[in-house]
């Protein structure tokens, strides 16, 4: 049994209310929510790991394209690692400008073609080798 109390005593008694209200407008119009789902950041498409001054280390991913080959900029935007290659030689860049390598820079080449090169020597002031590899 339903005890009615207070103002809706007297609104039931009056016979406007027959039985009790399911629900009110606002509940009963009420869509359901979706489902939440929890989307993954994007993977980093490149990982520049050791222990190197200036601080070049992180996530880097894809960013356009320079000599053909596609350069990956670091995702705070300051370093790009780029190729370029001329008579077989192949070089994998680090640097703060993508076709240049003003200031401090790591740079690795060889005739294999291989694009990005790891590790990567330091220039100019620069310390420690600069370790790119594939995430996991």
């Amino acid at each position: 049994m339903v005890r009615i109390i207070g103002p809706l005593m007297s609104y039931y008694a009056s016979g406007k209310l027959r039985g009790p209200a399911i629900c009110s407008s606002s509940l009963r119009n009420r869509k359901a929510r979706p489902a939440e789902t929890t989307i993954p950041p994007p993977s980093p498409d490149l990982i520049v790991s050791g222990v190197i001054t200036p601080d070049a280390t992180g996530y880097y991913d894809e960013d356009g394209f320079y000599n053909g080959k596609q350069v990956y900029t670091h995702v705070g935007g300051t370093w790009h690692i780029w190729y370029s290659g001329a008579h077989g030689l192949s070089v994998t860049w680090l640097t703060t400008v993508v076709g240049s390598f003003p200031g401090d820079y790591w740079s690795a080449g060889n005739y294999s073609l291989i694009y990005p090169m790891s590790p990567l020597t330091p220039h100019g002031t620069a310390t420690g080798s600069a370790i790119v590899t594939l995430p996991p």
